[in-house]
């Protein structure tokens, strides 16, 4: 045992050496709490709809309303099926199912008074699930987002953490295919009971919009197109919309007239003779369709024999499109049992040798010009080379305005 003055201190600086001691491993901050810091996770799992089947890598944190308040986005799966393609090599079944989206707002209710019955001060603070779509009330959008898969877009350009904000969220949506069919834009309206306002586009052959590369802006217009049914030259109902104000999620219908015209862009030289009709109405003419290929006969589909009515221009190059209301051309053509014959060089307008006329055909067309509604019968004839794999042109031999 330690006595007098000298174990007094001995005691005293063990005693100093273990306070030191705990000092240097207690974590730093507050006294009595730790230096890590848990996030409490937001398990949205166990509030959403067990039929929901969310998407992988679209679900997101961000200000959607402008509150400076961060809302959580989630994407998912519903009505969902599968079902067994028809080739009987390939047995697993497809998963099918639209998909839609759904904004959980945190939001805290107005403070009540203190009262016998309700003695607290604390605010009762509750998720508001914000359906974007699927819905089915007045004055929402109905439908859905995408089949196959979404694409999410946002104006201005998503960042990511607490600084994310964003104005207008946009969806495009595809069915099987590389090119979206379904376009969904929503915006908050500023009133929690309405929620977020929507516009809603579809074609069932594809969507176009002019969506800038950097989103430095939102999405002004939209043009959609729906296949005319079981069309052989691919031909599609077009329309356009354009948005008047970018500020407010509005667009106006056909601001040009809407048209047929080709689904995917105009083929070099079509196959069909409605083909080479459309072709020749949207402002194209024709292009070689391979290096291979003999020089074609003049530079438009119209023969020389062709003179179009009104002094209307269907021969230059980057000239105004016309609009066309209807297209209808016979299910087959007809041959000429002589074969044709050879072309003259006052027919194509070249020394080639080409045979005309093996085949011909009529179109009718309905369009919008000289600032009325006409219709035009087109009749026309193939051009074709005089070689073994040669490929028929379609040419306008002759048209005429009923």
């Amino acid at each position: 045992m330690l006595k007098g003055r000298t174990g007094f201190y001995l005691l005293a600086l063990v005693l100093l050496a273990i306070a030191g001691y705990l000092l240097l491993k207690r974590p730093s901050g507050l006294t009595g709490l730790t230096a890590d810091t848990t996030t409490l996770p937001l398990d949205l799992q166990r509030v959403i709809p067990a039929e929901w089947t969310p998407e992988p890598n679209q679900r997101v944190q961000c200000d959607f309303d402008g509150d400076g308040e961060l809302e959580w986005l989630i994407a998912y799966r519903y009505d969902t099926t599968r079902i067994t393609p028809p080739n009987p090599n390939k047995t697993d079944a497809i998963p099918r199912g639209p998909m839609g989206a759904v904004i959980y707002d945190a939001q805290a209710t107005d403070l009540a008074p203190t009262t016998a019955i309700t003695p607290t001060l604390y605010r009762p603070t509750y998720l508001v699930p914000y359906k974007l779509l699927p819905d089915f009330y007045s004055g929402k959008g109905q439908g859905y987002l995408g089949e196959s898969n979404i694409e999410r877009l946002t104006y201005p350009a998503e960042v990511g953490g607490k600084d994310c904000k964003v104005t207008e969220l946009a969806f495009l949506g595809y069915s099987d295919s590389k090119l979206p069919t379904r376009l969904s834009i929503f915006r908050w309206s500023g009133d929690r009971t309405t929620g977020y306002r929507s516009v809603h586009f579809v074609g069932n052959a594809r969507i176009a919009a002019t969506i800038p590369a950097d989103f430095t802006a939102p999405i002004s217009t939209v043009t959609t197109y729906d296949h005319l049914q079981n069309h052989r030259s691919l031909l599609c109902e077009v329309h356009q919309f354009e948005r008047p104000d970018a500020n407010q999620l509005a667009f106006t219908k056909d601001t040009i007239a809407p048209t047929v015209d080709f689904c995917y862009g105009p083929p070099k030289d079509p196959m069909y003779p409605e083909g080479a009709v459309v072709a020749l109405l949207r402002g194209h003419n024709p292009e070689t369709l391979d290096a291979d290929a003999p020089a074609l006969p003049g530079t438009s589909y119209l023969l020389p024999s062709a003179s179009p009515p009104f002094g209307m221009d269907l021969r230059s190059a980057g000239r105004d499109p016309i609009a066309i209301l209807s297209v209808t051309n016979q299910g087959g053509v007809v041959v000429d049992p002589n074969g044709g014959h050879r072309c003259s060089p006052a027919e194509i307008g070249t020394e080639a040798t080409w045979w005309c006329g093996r085949e011909t055909a009529q179109v009718a067309t309905e369009i919008v010009a000289v600032g009325a509604v006409r219709r035009i019968v087109w009749t026309l004839i193939t051009v074709t080379p005089d070689q073994v794999n040669a490929t028929p042109h379609w040419r306008v031999q002759s048209l005429e305005m009923q």
